[in-house]
């Protein structure tokens, strides 16, 4: 111990200390480091009962990539290019992995990438995803292999574009939904069953029936309008009118005359009807039509006359009917005697029906007071004139066509016959 003069300060000197100073203890100096490291434990692995140790020195060059170890040894980690002894791999049995490989320390993943347009892949930061979803309008019918059933897989509504062409009885063009029917493609065939004698159409404002033949009368009358002619003039074309269907019955004969019998009788036959006939006819370049109606025969004179002729009817050259014939009388007497009524015509020409006159009725004489004058031919309207069995003038024939009756006598006084009817031409028009 020093301390300086005047002053009590005490300190000690420099190097004064040495290893034997200090009782018990050992002091380090660099004479004795190496047997004080000796005496020092070595790192020691760790847990409850370690001791503390110290870390032993590194190598003269000192490296980055060697690590101490538990066990105090400086050592690289495991793995040839160094870092974690840790890898990744893909797992599963399908699909393509994102794993690509371990570089140092750095795992390697491939990026997610779309393929095309119609697949879009999306970095959901905030929920901490990679979305992908499809496109749906850069997709078309094109990009979809295999089958596709329109009944449970397809919704939505197909373009016109997209619409393929048709073909067969409905056809149409490619990319058009403009469908119509091929011309004659729709056969008989085809179309729905019909009951017998009856014809497609409607009454009423509607969908198409089945209408029976009454049913197409009423609508064909009801589309309709008639000229009649009693007597001859020009059919003149309404506007619009397409067919026509023309009727026409010829005059009807006379009945014959009865002249006077005293104390005895006489009596004439009766005039057959005029013929009738029926068709139709297209007036689409028809303007107008000459139309003849056949007069009445005329009566048979008082004088046992026979009846005259009708006159026939017709409608232009397209129908023509003939005139029924008048009768003869018979000579006054006693005795039996029949004088037959004229033949009655036959059918005229142009129609699909063409009948023939009926024929009047024969007179008849029995005694010198009995006797039947004969009956007009009724015509296809009826109305032939009455026969007689007493002394009076023929009946004249009632409907169109009709033939008179004969007369009858048995007194001083002579008697006419029946006027035989005038015809008749009906034209009914058809829009």
């Amino acid at each position: 111990l020093i301390t300086a003069a005047a002053n009590l300060a005490i300190s000690i000197a420099s190097t004064a200390i040495s290893d034997a100073t200090v009782a018990g203890r050992s002091m380090l100096t660099a004479a004795t480091a190496a047997a004080q490291t000796a005496l020092l434990s070595v790192f020691i692995p760790s847990g409850a009962g370690a001791a503390k140790g110290l870390v032993p020195a590194p190598s003269t060059t000192a490296g980055s990539t060697n690590f101490l170890r538990e066990d105090g040894t400086w050592s690289p980690p495991p793995g040839a290019s160094g870092g974690e002894a840790n890898t990744a791999s893909n797992v599963g049995v399908g699909g393509v992995g994102v794993f690509k490989q371990k570089t140092g320390l750095n795992l390697d993943f491939k990026n997610i990438n779309a393929g095309s347009a119609k697949l879009s892949v999306t970095n959901d930061a905030a929920n901490s995803e990679i979305d992908l979803d499809v496109v749906e309008a850069n997709l078309s019918l094109a990009n979809i292999g295999g089958s596709l059933s329109l009944t449970t897989q397809a919704a939505g509504t197909l373009q016109a574009a997209q619409a393929p062409a048709f073909t067969g009885d409905v056809i149409s063009s490619a990319g058009a939904f403009l469908l119509s029917i091929a011309s004659g493609a729709v056969v008989n065939s085809k179309l729905a069953n019909m009951a017998a004698n009856t014809l497609k159409g409607v009454t009423t404002a509607g969908a198409p029936t089945d209408l029976t033949g009454a049913q197409v009368q009423a609508l064909m009358t009801a589309q309709s309008t008639v000229q009649v002619f009693t007597a001859t003039g020009t059919w003149t074309k309404p506007a619009g009118c397409r067919r026509v269907r023309v009727k026409a019955v010829a005059g009807g004969g006379g009945g014959a005359g009865a002249t006077a019998a005293a104390s005895a009788s006489c009596c004439g036959a009766g005039g057959s009807s005029g013929s009738f006939g029926e068709g139709t006819y297209d007036v689409t370049a028809t303007a107008s039509v000459a139309v003849t109606v056949g007069a009445g025969g005329a009566a048979g004179a008082a004088a046992n006359g026979a009846g005259g002729n009708g006159g026939a009817s017709s409608f232009g050259g397209l129908l023509a009917t003939l005139g029924g014939n008048g009768s003869p009388g018979m000579t006054s007497g006693t005795a039996v005697a029949v004088i037959a009524a004229q033949a009655a015509q036959a059918g005229g020409t142009g129609g699909y029906i063409n009948a023939g006159a009926n024929a009047g009725g024969a007179a008849t004489r029995n005694s010198a007071t009995i006797f039947m004058a004969g009956f007009g031919g009724a015509s296809h309207f009826g109305g032939g004139g009455r026969g007689l069995n007493v002394a009076g003038a023929g009946t004249n024939g009632s409907a169109p066509g009709a033939g008179g009756a004969g007369a009858g006598s048995s007194s001083a006084t002579g008697f006419v016959g029946g006027t035989g009817a005038a015809g008749i031409v009906i034209v009914q028009e058809f829009y």
